[in-house]
Order: C-alpha cells, then sequence, then structure tokens
C-alpha cells in the first residue's frame, strides 16, 4: 500500500489505519450508523466500546459548562459507564494497552478494580467499558508507540503515560505529558496535604504551569481559567476557536519531541519525584537542558551547502497535518484546511524565562545580554525564523565587549585581559575588532598622521584618524595600466592579476623590472597571515564569492609540475564568518595560471 508524505516524514503506518478507518466509516454509513466524525456525547453511557468513530467525541474533550455528569455520585459509581479519550505524546498507535484503575479518594491508592481497553481506530482514540466502580476517582494509563511530532514516525519504543480524572467532572479523558507530569504532585496534595482531589489537581495544574513560565494570573492578576489537563489535545477543538489549554499542550509536546524517548523516561521519573515535594522544578540543570532544546527549536542548521529548516517548522506541520486529519474525520482531501495556534509563544516564553531575558523585538534590536546560564545572546535580524528577529548566540566581540559603554562620541580602544585576550575599538558608538596595527601601536590619532606602520599581516598609513592598508601603485609601460600593490606578510603584493590574462608556467615570468613571481614560501607565508579570513584575503583581491582561482609560483616542483597557489571561496548563506581557503599544490607547466606579481620593500 502506498503511504503519504507529512513533510520529510513517510507516515506508512498512520496512512494504513486512516485508510481502514476512513473506508469502514464510509461503507458502514447507511443512515443507522454514525457517521465519520460523530456529535460529542459528554454522557457517553450508550457508546460503543469496540469502535473509534463511535466511542470517541469530536473533539475528545468537554465543553465549558458541559463537564457535569451527575450529582448523584453512588448511581454513577454502580452503573456500567464508557470512559474514553485521546493517548497522546503525539497520537498513540493502535493496540496501545490503556488501563483504568480505581482508587481510594483519601489517599489515591490504588483498588483491585482495574479496567483494560486499547487504543483503536488509528489516531490515538480509546474506550473502556466500567461496571460498578467503588470511586469516582480513577487513573488511566496507557503504554505503546506513538507517532513523533518531530520525526513523523513511530517511537522506537513504548512510553507509559497517566491521568488523575474525577469520573463524576469527566468521562472523556485524555492521557498527555502534562497528565503525566501533573500526576506525583496531586497525589501528594491529597495523601500528605489533605487537599481535597479538586483542589489538588488546580494546585498542581498552576504549579506546573508555572515550572514552564505559563501564566496562571491575566494582566489584572485574575486567576486564568484553565480546564483541567485531561481535557487538553494536541489536536486542538472542532468547531470552536483554539483554546490556550491545547496551545500550552502543543508547547509542551513540541519541546520534549527534542528528546530521545530513553531521556523522556528518566525525565518524567526524576521530575515526578522532584516536582511533587513542593511543587517546584528545582532541578537546574535540567532546566538548563530543557530550556536549550526549546531555544534549539527555532534554529536553523547549516550543513555544507544545504539549509536544514528548524525542528519548529516541521513539527508544526506535521500538528498541522494531524489536526487536520483529526477534523476532517479522516478526510484526506482538506489536509490544509488546519490552523494551529500559536504554540510557538509557549515555547519562547519558557527559554526566555530560563533564560532570563526579555523579548526580541524592534525596541530591543541590537541588544547583547547576559542569560541566567552565564551565556549572551544578541538580539538580531534572523530572516530564518518566523517573526524575522530573535535572540541569538553572541559573537566574540558582543561577548567580551558586554556592559562596556559606546557612545557616539567615543573613540577608544580596549585593553587586552585575562577575560578578553584580545582589543576592540568604540568606533564612534559602534563596536568592532581592532586592527592587527592598533592592537600593536594603538590608534591612528593626530599625532600620528602620516605614520607608516608594519605587522605581520599588512602594512598600513595613518591618515584622517584612520589606519588604512598602505596601497601604491605601479604603471605597466606596455599597456599605460596602473597595477595596485600593498605590503602584506613582509612583501608588496600586487592585488590584481598581472596583464588580466593566464600564463604556462615557461611565460609567466613577465612581472616589470623590480618585481617577480613569489617562492612557495612567500605564498606558504601570505596563507599563514591571511588565516583564512575572508575580509583579509578581500585587501588583496584574492576573494571572487563563487569561484576558484590559481596563480603561479617560482618554484619548480619536478620536471612537469610547478608549485602554484590555489584560492577557493564559497559563502554559505547565513554565515558570518565567511572564509576562504588559499592552498598550496602543483600544476603541469604546460597549462594557464595566472601572475601575481610581488617586490621586497
Amino acid at each position: 500500500m502506498k503511504s503519504f508524505s507529512c513533510g520529510a516524514a513517510e507516515y506508512t503506518f498512520l496512512g494504513t489505519l486512516l485508510f481502514v478507518a476512513y473506508f469502514l466509516m464510509a461503507c458502514t454509513n447507511d443512515g443507522d450508523s454514525p457517521a465519520a466524525v460523530p456529535e460529542e456525547n459528554p454522557q457517553a453511557e450508550n457508546l460503543s466500546s469496540s469502535s473509534f468513530s463511535s466511542s470517541v467525541g469530536s473533539s475528545g474533550v468537554e465543553s465549558k459548562g458541559s463537564s457535569k455528569i451527575s450529582d448523584a455520585g453512588e448511581k454513577q459509581k454502580s452503573a456500567s459507564r464508557t470512559i474514553s479519550g485521546y493517548a497522546q505524546n503525539g497520537p498513540y498507535a493502535d493496540s496501545s494497552v490503556v488501563k483504568l484503575t480505581v482508587l481510594d479518594e483519601s489517599a489515591l491508592e490504588p483498588t483491585e478494580q482495574v479496567f483494560t481497553g486499547m487504543v483503536n481506530g488509528g489516531f490515538g482514540g480509546y474506550s473502556i467499558q466500567a461496571d460498578s466502580l467503588k470511586s469516582n476517582i480513577a487513573q488511566i494509563s496507557v503504554s505503546g508507540k506513538y507517532l513523533e511530532a518531530k520525526s513523523g514516525r513511530l517511537s522506537e519504543k513504548e512510553l507509559t503515560l497517566y491521568a488523575l480524572s474525577d469520573l463524576n467532572v469527566h468521562n472523556s479523558i485524555n492521557v498527555n505529558l502534562f497528565t503525566t507530569l501533573e500526576y506525583e504532585r496531586v497525589r501528594e496534595l491529597v495523601k500528605n496535604k489533605k487537599l481535597s482531589f479538586a483542589d489538588a489537581k488546580k494546585q498542581a495544574r498552576n504549579e506546573l504551569l508555572d515550572a514552564f513560565h505559563v501564566a496562571v494570573k491575566d494582566e489584572n492578576g485574575k486567576d486564568v481559567n484553565f480546564d483541567d489537563p485531561e481535557t487538553w489535545n494536541i489536536f486542538g477543538i472542532h468547531d470552536i476557536e483554539n483554546r490556550d489549554e491545547d496551545k500550552v499542550l502543543m508547547g509542551l509536546t513540541a519541546v520534549f519531541s527534542s528528546f530521545s524517548i530513553n531521556y523522556l523516561e528518566a525525565f518524567i521519573k526524576n521530575f515526578a519525584e522532584d516536582f511533587a515535594k513542593d511543587g517546584k522544578w528545582d532541578d537546574d540543570s535540567t532546566r538548563m537542558r530543557v530550556a536549550n532544546a526549546a531555544y534549539g527549536l527555532n534554529t536553523t542548521i547549516l550543513s555544507g551547502d544545504m539549509i536544514i529548516p528548524a525542528d519548529i517548522e516541521r513539527i508544526r506541520s506535521t500538528l498541522a497535518k494531524w489536526r487536520s486529519i483529526y477534523t476532517t474525520g479522516f478526510d484526506l482531501r482538506n489536509l490544509t484546511n488546519a490552523i494551529l495556534p500559536d504554540f510557538e509563544s509557549v515555547i519562547d516564553g519558557f527559554w526566555l524565562a530560563e533564560y532570563g531575558l526579555d523579548k526580541c523585538d524592534n525596541k530591543n534590536l541590537g541588544k547583547v545580554a547576559k542569560s541566567l546560564f552565564g551565556s549572551y545572546f544578541t538580539c538580531k535580524e534572523d530572516t530564518r525564523t518566523r517573526t524575522g528577529i530573535r535572540w541569538l548566540s553572541s559573537s566574540v566581540l558582543e561577548t567580551n565587549t558586554y556592559g562596556i559603554k559606546c557612545e557616539s562620541s567615543d573613540y577608544f580602544l580596549t585593553e587586552t585581559t585575562d577575560r578578553t585576550p584580545l582589543s576592540y575599538v568604540c568606533d564612534y558608538g559602534k563596536w568592532r575588532n581592532a586592527l592587527d596595527v592598533e592592537g600593536r601601536v594603538g590608534l591612528c590619532m593626530s599625532e600620528k598622521e602620516g605614520s607608516l606602520e608594519d605587522t605581520d599581516l599588512f602594512g598600513y598609513v595613518c591618515k584622517s584618524k584612520k589606519w588604512e592598508i598602505f596601497t601604491d601603485s605601479i604603471e605597466d609601460k606596455a599597456s599605460g595600466k596602473r597595477y595596485a600593490y600593498r605590503k602584506a606578510a613582509g612583501l608588496y603584493w600586487m592585488i590584481d592579476d598581472w596583464r588580466d590574462t593566464t600564463f604556462t608556467w615557461a611565460e609567466a615570468d613577465k612581472c616589470p623590472e623590480g618585481w617577480r613571481l613569489p617562492t612557495e614560501e612567500e605564498w606558504t607565508n601570505l596563507s599563514k597571515q591571511l588565516a583564512g579570513v575572508t575580509a583579509n584575503g578581500s585587501q588583496l583581491n584574492l576573494v571572487h564569492v563563487g569561484e576558484s582561482n590559481t596563480w603561479w609560483s617560482s618554484t619548480e616542483k619536478n620536471d612537469s609540475l610547478a608549485v602554484t597557489a590555489n584560492v577557493w571561496h564559497h559563502p554559505r548563506s547565513f554565515d558570518e564568518s565567511l572564509r576562504f581557503n588559499l592552498t598550496i599544490s602543483a600544476l603541469e607547466k604546460d597549462r594557464q595560471a595566472a601572475v601575481r606579481c610581488v617586490m621586497k620593500p
């Protein structure tokens, strides 16, 4: 059977299940059977447990104001009931095992009542028949493999998630990452702090939201009314506006999709133990790791000449396709109809708060800030991101000049320290790296006007308070053209190819009087001094974007080969440290190459 593609991921497994579900529902819709996506039914007592399409409503959650089943608790306990919902860390695969364990209401300890069901229908839906319940408080667990939000593929191994719920409040119970992370805290609050189940759920929910820096109060200080997390759904809600609850779940699911399932298992266990004690996330190293993962979701990777899109783009595409399939009743013709909420704001809000950074906006453009973890970030324009502007890791220059005032009227050179072994120049309100001559003899001030200074790299002349690379020219008497030259690596180097043509090696020694071909050693020394820095190579006109160039040396390798210098330069998009390579090799003497002439000062 053919698969359909979700971004870069192939959904053979999901496509098969969806086709079966779609085919069965289409073929059985004879007027007596339910439609492909039935209307939500909060009561659900009469729903069949054998069919996904007839056991789970269109959203898998109750809408606000209609979540109460009955005040007649004893009647509900004794009645036969169907509990349904979704298992989600990404949709769980069919045949994942779902268990409903009835809990003692005073201490949330398990009773002997356990009811078992399975995920069925191709998109994480489940239903369980439960009879004569001794308590309305239940634990729902799901164990199985699931579709990952980042890769879109089935997880390598099974993962168990949990949810706690009051069956007098909810009969549709979703099991997800948030319900799992709050689980042990709720038990602690009920068992040892003696809170009611409802109060424990609310407190644990708000503490967990606060741990991930999701506001639980609005701008006026009033409580934000979040529904219980067992109603949250990564597919969102069909036919009503997006909910903040679903946006939070999407954001957290996206963040933790960055980790391997082995790490996620260990994180859930360790977090639950830590968070259960006092409702706080005290593990700084883990918080930093999760914050770094959240930040990294929006980072575009450069691999050779390829630009790999940020993970968040793939995750959004995956979630959008899941939601579209879910909300259209598995009608694959309407895959583009999903409009997701801005769950990225949940991700950004988390890592910004953990890093201790303000929002990166036009007001903060160019600002350098130090994070709570000691790293530095600069608010910059970045067309790779959805906002076009974001905090990016600061450059060495930005990091080492952090906190030093540089006003528009300032012109000064920093001193080197153990922390900043390089010198930097505040050039009238803008920081730049110090030239090698500035690091050696200081800034070009009025008293140095006209003076010449040599460094290992270039020769400089002080002009109008700026050090400029010494430049002069020589006339080619045959053509009347003047050729500029500059001092670099102890020699005068022409910065244009002699006579703008190529020669064989035998023809190459055509330099004007007093000039000659550079030796292999001189080319090698120049390469060392230029250090592969594009700005340096550009001073000698060695860098031609997207091209390679070859020049003769005066050094023979053998009877048929002579030593050459070769430059290639292929800048990568968005790479701020554009570099080039000047290497030494050899070429057959009868081949063509260019000529650069040199002269000793």
